[in-house]
């Protein structure tokens, strides 16, 4: 029983290394704001036009913090967060926090 819950948490762990920064940053956005159409979530789109304030921003953040395994402090460390203000901002954050 022990093996089976072992495997089960490789298996989302491994699963959400599988999808790609735009997809994760589909979930979180959709997260904060379930009413937002999914088809505006581009890469070229405002955060802003999706309805992220800086506390929904936050709440992102939060979630990656999880989602990727590393503390918020570590974020803050690597990347400029005043930069981040499209969708495709974000996606290459993601990506350089993944490598």
């Amino acid at each position: 029983m022990f093996s089976f819950f072992e495997n089960k948490k490789e298996k989302e762990s491994s699963s959400s290394n599988e999808k790609s920064s735009l997809d994760i940053v589909k979930e979180l956005v959709l997260r904060i704001n379930e009413d937002i159409d999914t088809d505006k979530i581009k890469p070229e789109e405002l955060l802003e036009n999706l309805g992220l304030d800086s506390i929904k921003f936050m709440d992102i953040l939060l979630s990656l913090e999880d989602i990727l395994g590393m503390e918020l402090e570590y974020f803050i460390e690597e990347i400029e967060l005043s930069e981040i203000v499209r969708v495709e901002d974000l996606v290459n954050t993601i990506d350089k926090l993944k490598s």
